[in-house]
């Protein structure tokens, strides 16, 4: 036996027994300073020249800003860690949190504490099955307990020669365990002495990595050192046992599997099992997935990276070519299956970048050999995806060209998501490419559910809305190969014939149309318009040049036969429609209008709008063509309402509504619909946030149209990429202002009407035959808010947001429909302020607290909105932050520490108008003094406030905050007729139960009280608690005020007298009824 294959069976025996000490649960950690956010390679000495005086506070933004600065690897450490079981005990040299950021399991009941405090839990531990995370010199996190000081630092360098309580206990657990050492500087006098002394007496055997440029086995008395030229992220890897049977869990369950670079065989197996069970797979990778790969492909590029990796691994004793044949036909077999679900029904999208597919098959610097090789297997990818010659596929390719540097960014994340049936589950499986293992972090994970997956599909998502669509993918991706084919000759007659097929899509030339008569009016997206002649009458005939799917074809002529039936003065009509097939086209004979469209009129004066006559015309003609459409049964929705679509006789008296390329025949009211068609500048809100949408998507594009034929102006005209017009529309912000002039030039009633069809809420926006009204002048305010009106934004506790993905507890006051002051400001409560309510910020907010699921997202809100809102020509910050006394420095010293290193924003007076709120004293909040607020001190471990708001001096909310039951604080805020307080199903010292909320509500004189921070929709309280108590719920308003229901000076009315508004405490039997703001995000 060679000396090298003895030193791998060593290193191989030395793995499996600390993969079997991991397995049983048995196995602890010491953490050196090479495991930390330090500039690798580093020295515990590293740590004091960072940080400075240990005794001041700023060490906590420094070990922020090195966390911030660390390179993924070190982050990539601690998750593979946290992959591989559960570590009793982990002893850690570094103060920073990437332990409890990234290693910490969920669910795991974790105990930190400084190494002179350990001598406490020698008579507690393990016997209550706590994780023991021990910071030898202490945590320098702002809220840590035992905190990095100089006099830890000091206990921690002398610790090896002491004799206390701390010592003993120390030894004990070397005795009866064994411990790996990872990213210890072995020599380094801090380590040598600590194994001096614990390792060399100890009745265990322990465990040193270290990296080495060659191999090698050292036994010395109780310390085995394994030493490998790898980087420690590579040898944690290897500390997975791997599995070899991967079972899909129960749904909502979340959890990680972890393999070796060397069990690709069985990664490739558990990744099968997860898309026999999907409904959706996407690839996001840089060029073509392997995963669709041909067997030439394969063996080519991958086989012979396999045996290398195979040979190089320094924990395999011998090298066994069967290993590297059963990846391959794991390879193979996978992709075999995928090729099934394909054609069987399950949609799979690739995506990938443009620039790697040019360098695979035209950049000359590539081998013509290789190059060839690679045109036929995208030559095969194409021919699988869907497509005229391919129906049945549901292979779709998105390819991205032209990418920002976030893009780039993006793109180099490669992995596979897959969405599982039946459930809203998804994984995630990436792994590095089949390349050799050395100097390369190797990651092959498969994880289910949790936040990576989450935040996978997030990038997913993001990089195929910056894709081009599958149509042009596959034209591009197309007319590349057969460009390139012809010098390289690499396709099979009969592949390179299909492709032509594909390629070669001709326009309709054999219909009744009078030979001779064409005549080219213009060519758009979807095709070319003629003026032709037909049966003697001058017409248009439109030819649609992308039907590349006969069931597409089949829904349009189902749609032409439903309008060909249609008849109205304000819409074109339609006279036929031809198709042809091999290939498939489609053509459509309409009604030719002389005068063109709206478009053409714009264009020929750009940036200027158009008289108060065409423009009052065409409003009220396509208003009524619209009303029209949304009135049949089944309603008919354009969703393609644009200048480009409207036409007009030569003398622009008669407008009409045309192009239904795009329309498809509802069948309900709101009926999911596949996005991608319509303009982005014109698209409502709702069609990019949910998919689903109603006839009120015509009304919002109607609205733009008006405003752009009176300025001349398109929505968005000033952002040029569509994508982020698209993101703008879809968090529902406002594209345009209604001008000015608007008003002086075309009436009250025609800027009432804009306002109203441009609202983000699609609830709230006007029916078609209620904008006819508003024009003619007979409605003139559509929307009826009550005066003052609470919405809620979420109701999420501490962990809700991470867990469940709903918004932490917060809520915003309306006044007459405007936002007017903000409660808490945590975790998503943001995303959700902008989706109901507006991109544009409230000005004034109220924070309860300083933990982060109440104040969380206050400090990067401050950084966007500041100094957007500078550049817009404020001369300071309009922003009101309110907070109770001792809540008050915390926000400004702590939570806004990480704003102060914006430019411009170094100074909290910069930010806002920061108002502490003292307990007994009123504080007005706007500026016209009609509101008003008193806080009142909750119970809490993290000192908080509630409050009572007041409206024209009388009280109109009590708010308890985050807060224990406290008959003090209850009994003022049940003052107020309308009482929101913090529960949860069990009470406890910080947090009011449910029970006894109703209790105290039975004695109050309320009838009932709204709750919330209860978390998510499951946790809120059932109908047990009725009548006495009712769950916030999101996305639904709350009536505070009703219109014209408190004069100057006066209360709110208790009864309701003479509104016929029922307010809690009226003593009625019902709550006042609230309306949803928008649909259920869940909906």
């Amino acid at each position: 036996m060679s000396e090298s294959v003895q030193v791998r069976q060593q290193l191989s025996a030395a793995l499996n027994t600390l993969r079997q000490l991991i397995s049983n649960g048995e196995l602890i950690l010491f953490l050196g300073e090479q495991a930390s956010c330090l500039p690798q390679p580093a020295s515990v000495e590293d740590w004091w020249r960072h940080l400075g005086d240990l005794d001041k506070e700023d060490a906590v933004s420094k070990i922020d800003q090195l966390e911030s600065n660390m390179r993924e690897n070190q982050q990539w450490l601690h998750t593979i860690l946290r992959t591989l079981g559960r570590f009793p005990i982990i002893f850690n040299v570094n103060p920073d949190r990437l332990v409890e950021h990234y290693l910490i399991r969920p669910g795991d009941n974790v105990q930190t504490v400084r190494l002179d405090r350990v001598g406490s839990l020698s008579g507690t531990w393990p016997n209550d099955h706590r994780v023991l995370l021990i910071k030898c010199f202490g945590d320098a996190s702002y809220d840590a307990k035992d905190k990095l000081t100089s006099a830890s630092k000091n206990y921690m360098e002398t610790f090896h020669s002491m004799a206390s309580e701390e010592t003993a206990f120390v030894e004990n657990l070397f005795h009866q365990h064994s411990i790996l050492f990872l990213g210890c500087e072995k020599d380094h006098p801090l380590h040598k002495a600590f194994m001096e002394r614990f390792v060399k007496h100890s009745k265990g055997q322990h465990y040193l990595f270290q990296r080495g440029t060659t191999s090698s086995y050292f036994q010395d008395d109780h310390l085995t050192t394994i030493q490998t030229d790898m980087e420690i992220n590579e040898f944690a890897q290897y500390l997975t046992p791997g599995s070899t049977e991967f079972k899909i869990r129960a749904p909502g369950e979340v959890y990680e599997h972890s393999y070796l670079p060397t069990q690709r065989e069985q990664y490739l197996k558990a990744q099968l099992t997860l898309e026999a069970a999907a409904s959706e797979i996407g690839f996001h990778t840089a060029k073509v997935t392997n995963a669709l790969a041909t067997d030439e492909a394969l063996e080519a590029e991958s086989r012979g990276n396999l045996e290398k990796m195979f040979k190089n691994d320094p924990f395999i004793g011998e090298y066994d070519a069967r290993t590297v044949q059963g990846a391959m036909d794991a390879m193979k077999g996978r992709r075999d299956n995928l090729l099934k679900l394909i054609q069987n029904g399950v949609r799979v999208t690739a995506i990938f970048r443009f620039d790697t597919f040019e360098k695979d098959i035209v950049d000359t610097s590539t081998k013509k050999d290789v190059r060839q090789r690679n045109v036929r297997k995208y030559a095969s990818v194409l021919l699988q995806s869907r497509s005229v010659l391919n129906n049945q596929s549901m292979l779709e390719l998105r390819v991205v060209q032209d990418m920002n540097e976030e893009q780039t960014k993006r793109m180099k994340e490669q992995y596979a998501v897959i969405r599982l049936k039946g459930s809203s589950d998804e994984a995630i499986a990436y792994a590095s490419p089949a390349v050799e293992g050395k100097k390369n972090v190797s990651i092959n994970l498969i994880s289910v559910n949790g936040t990576e997956a989450a935040r996978k599909r997030k990038i997913f998502e993001e990089s195929r809305e910056a894709a081009w669509d599958h149509e042009k993918s596959m034209l591009n991706l197309t007319t590349a190969l057969l460009q390139a084919d012809q010098e390289l000759k690499a396709i099979s007659t009969e592949d390179r014939n299909k492709l032509q097929r594909l390629y070669n899509v001709q326009m309709l030339t054999k219909t009744e149309i009078e030979p001779g008569t064409w005549e080219k009016l213009g060519e758009g997206s979807f095709g070319a318009v003629f003026k032709v002649q037909w049966k003697g009458k001058e017409m248009a005939y439109k030819v649609l040049q992308k039907i590349s799917k006969a069931d597409d074809l089949e829904e349009f002529e189902g749609e032409y036969q439903s309008l060909k039936k249609i008849h109205h003065p304000n819409i074109i009509s339609v006279a036929e429609m031809y198709r042809t097939d091999n290939p498939i086209q489609l053509g459509i004979l309409m009604e030719y209008m002389s005068g063109g469209s709206v478009r053409d009129v714009m264009n020929r004066n750009p940036g200027q709008g158009q008289s108060k006559d065409f423009v009052s015309r065409l409003a009220m003609q396509v208003a009524h063509a619209l009303d029209y459409l949304h009135s049949l049964k089944p309603a008919i929705i354009h969703r393609d309402i644009k200048a480009d679509n409207i036409f007009m006789t030569a003398d622009k008296q008669t407008f009409k509504l045309g192009d239904f390329g795009l329309s498809r025949i509802t069948y309900s009211t709101y009926q999911t619909k596949t996005m991608g068609w319509g303009c982005y500048r014109y698209m409502a809100p709702e069609m990019g946030r949910t998919q689903k949408y109603s006839p009120k998507v015509d009304v919002y594009a109607f609205g733009l149209l008006l405003v752009e034929v009176i300025t001349g102006n398109i929505a968005f005209s000033e952002i040029m990429d569509n994508s982020e017009v698209f993101k703008r529309i879809a968090a529902g912000q406002l594209p345009v202002e209604v001008p000015e002039e608007c008003e002086k030039v075309h009436g009250l009633q025609m800027k009432a009407t804009i306002s109203a069809c441009v609202i983000a809420n699609s609830n709230l926006r006007p029916k078609m035959k209620d904008v006819i009204k508003m024009l003619e002048g007979k409605l003139t305010k559509f929307q009826k808010h009550e005066e003052v009106e609470l919405l809620c934004l979420g109701t999420g506790k501490g962990a809700t947001a991470v867990q469940d993905g709903e918004p932490s507890s917060s809520f915003v006051i309306l006044h007459n429909g405007k936002p007017v002051l903000l409660v808490d400001i945590g975790y998503l409560v943001m995303m959700q302020y902008q989706q109901l309510v507006g991109k544009e910020p409230v000005f004034n907010m109220f924070i309860t607290h300083n933990h982060s699921d109440h104040a969380g997202e206050l400090p990067v809100s401050m950084c966007i909105f500041v100094p957007t809102l500078m550049k817009r020509g404020y001369t300071k910050s309009p922003f009101k932050i309110f907070a109770g006394s001792e809540t008050m420095p915390k926000l400004i010293n702590h939570r806004m520490d990480e704003a102060y290193s914006m430019p411009g924003l170094n100074d909290h007076k910069k930010i806002a108008d920061w108002r502490t709120c003292s307990p007994g004293e009123r504080e007005t909040i706007d500026d016209n003094g009609l509101f008003s607020l008193e806080t009142v001190k909750s119970q809490h471990s993290e000192v908080g406030y509630g409050f009572v708001l007041y409206y024209k001096g009388s009280p109109i909310l009590g708010y308890s905050g985050d807060s224990g039951f406290v008959k003090e604080l209850y009994d003022k805020i049940y003052e107020a007729p309308t009482v929101i307080v913090d529960g949860r199903e069990r009470g406890t010292w910080e947090h009011a139960g449910f029970d006894e909320i109703k209790e105290y509500t039975k004695t109050s004189k309320h009838e009932f009280v709204y709750v919330t921070g209860y978390g998510a929709p499951r946790e809120s309280p059932g109908d047990k608690y009725l009548p006495s108590i009712k769950p916030l719920e999101i996305g639904q308003q709350y009536p505070l005020v009703s219109a014209g229901q408190m004069a100057d000076g006066q209360g709110p009315d208790p009864a309701g007298q003479g509104t016929g508004d029922i307010h809690p405490g009226s003593g009625q039997e019902q709550y006042p009824t609230p309306h949803k703001a928008v649909q259920s995000l869940g909906q």
